[in-house]
């Protein structure tokens, strides 16, 4: 019993009890206009992202802030937050967030759309919430 018991703490520890989804979970700011998967627009060297698990750009289990006067173009397939329960904001948004086309967004919990917020798809741009 105690073997398994370790072997099961073991397997915890290496693979994170959340899952690899949610062991490195973070909350991001940007600080700049840019590419989704660009470093830059996380703050210089994705120190807006610091700890990110795709290393510091926002991604599975991350919640994100944009900030006014910005916008964030999601040029790869990405996927944010958590869970699809209401009250779990994953997304809060004041600049510009526009999706690319050929491009999945899923957002996993809340999309809050503050005043002056705007969010546009392109082509065949995809929005799954």
């Amino acid at each position: 019993m105690r073997r398994r018991l370790t072997a099961l703490l073991l397997g915890l520890t290496l693979f994170g009890a959340g899952g690899p989804d949610l062991a490195h979970a973070v909350a991001c700011t940007n600080d700049s206009t840019g590419n989704w998967n660009a470093t830059d627009t996380w703050g210089v060297d994705g120190i807006g992202c610091v700890g990110a698990a795709s290393g510091g750009i926002p991604g599975i289990g991350d919640t994100v802030t944009l900030a006014a006067s910005t916008t964030v173009t999601v040029n790869v397939n990405t996927t944010v937050g958590t869970s699809p329960a209401a009250g779990n904001a994953v997304i809060t948004q004041t600049g510009a967030l526009t999706i690319a086309s050929g491009v999945t967004l899923n957002v996993r919990g809340d999309h809050n759309l503050n005043n002056g917020a705007t969010l546009t798809w392109t082509g065949t741009a995809a929005y799954v919430f």
